[in-house]
């Protein structure tokens, strides 16, 4: 379980075991619902800060989600903080059923890694991305820059992120997490070969969002075009 939901998980369990206890001390039974509610919610915290340990064998160029959820969209920006050219954005929702871990998607070094207070606008709406509470991270890998965003939503009030600037990291570092629902924004170079789909189901730390030197330029070119006709 990530450290991050100790005191969530405590705090809901003795609360259950000082209603339990008041049920003697005062002879009656109505602390047992109050007893029954924190302990279910402690259940639940214990299910949402899970952990898992996750393991990509993809290749060294490959962008791997930095969190579960849902693939909202794939667009094209012609411009990006961090990049000299055009970028592709991979939005990918967060439900509070999904793993919040969030886990770095490639190798190499933390430019800049910035806090911005705001909002708390429903996760999948667009305007999350700019208005609401984020972290957003760049890091220069060996074939390029990779930026991501950490963006709380209506319930999510609390952002974890340990990544500092100039920090060397390896893909696959559990770096944070973002409590309750959610969402992550993902930005590679235009010239990326994007590896998913609008609605598709993502895993961190496992699913390939994008390639950053392309398997070959014919099969990057029609994801290209599948993807402009997806985020029209």
């Amino acid at each position: 379980m990530e450290k991050d939901g100790f005191p969530f998980v405590c705090g809901a369990f003795v609360t259950a075991l000082i209603c339990l206890a008041g049920q003697f001390l005062l002879d009656a039974s109505w602390p047992l619902i109050p007893a029954g509610i924190f302990f279910v919610l402690g259940v639940f915290f214990v299910y949402f800060f899970r952990s898992p340990e996750r393991v990509s064998d993809a290749d060294a160029n490959a962008v791997i989600s930095p969190a579960d959820g849902t693939a909202l969209y794939i667009t094209k920006l012609e411009s990006y903080p961090g990049f000299d050219t055009p970028v592709w954005k991979i939005a990918i929702f967060l439900s509070v059923f999904n793993v919040h871990v969030n886990w770095t998607p490639i190798d190499g070094k933390v430019k800049f890694s910035n806090y911005f207070p705001g909002k708390f606008h429903a996760a999948f709406v667009d305007k999350a991305s700019e208005e609401n509470e984020r972290t957003e991270i760049g890091i220069e890998s060996p074939n390029g820059m990779v930026v991501f965003k950490q963006i709380a939503g209506l319930l999510a009030r609390r952002i974890v992120c340990r990544l500092k600037g100039e920090q060397v990291v390896e893909r696959g570092e559990k770096f944070g997490m973002i409590k309750f629902s959610s969402r992550v924004e993902v930005f590679v170079p235009e010239s990326a070969e994007i590896c998913v789909k609008p609605k598709d189901k993502i895993k961190g730390g496992l699913t390939v969002l994008a390639n950053l030197v392309p398997a070959n330029k014919e099969n990057a070119s029609s994801l290209t075009g599948a993807n402009e006709e997806a985020s029209s």
